[in-house]
């Protein structure tokens, strides 16, 4: 009899269609840089979120050639991941004699950014969250890290 009395006494109440959609991956602003990118209406833009497990999620922006992937990971100990993950790449960059694939640090986003021109990937964390944003595209590689550091600064912007 008992058995569901406590069903829904989290103390929270349930996930609304609105705040559900706010706390995943993708972004109306994203949306928006990708198709100023690509040169095309911001309704062109083909949205889809992949990749869902707990803790991670990511949203795929595609308009014409480009393709943009946004993977926003909230397990914990996001800044030491985002540190561990940075020296890591620079290291097998030194041990490959490959210095131009070594990691670029850029400043002004989130805790901390670096931008991987090998990969074309900018790596963020806002201190809770890992944000990762690759460029694939035809894109000149300068452009690529335009719409790579653009994304990123949404993705760890604090909500006004």
């Amino acid at each position: 009899m008992a058995v569901g009395a406590g069903a829904g006494c989290g103390g929270a109440p349930p996930p609304t269609r609105s705040n559900a959609r706010a706390a995943g991956p993708c972004r109306a602003a994203v949306r928006d840089a990708v198709a100023r990118a690509a040169g095309t209406a911001t309704a062109a833009v083909r949205v889809r979120t992949t990749d869902v497990s707990p803790g991670q999620a990511t949203c795929v922006y595609t308009a014409g050639g480009l393709r943009v992937e946004v993977r926003v990971d909230s397990n914990p100990q996001a800044a030491v991941r985002f540190a561990r993950a940075v020296v890591e790449r620079d290291q097998v960059s030194v041990w490959a004699h490959r210095r131009r694939q070594a990691p670029r640090l850029v400043q002004g986003i989130g805790q901390g950014a670096d931008w991987f021109p090998a990969d074309a990937e900018m790596l963020t964390t806002d201190g809770r969250r890992l944000v990762s944003v690759v460029v694939h595209s035809a894109l000149a590689p300068g452009a690529r890290f335009r719409l790579g550091r653009a994304v990123a600064g949404v993705m760890v912007a604090r909500p006004r």
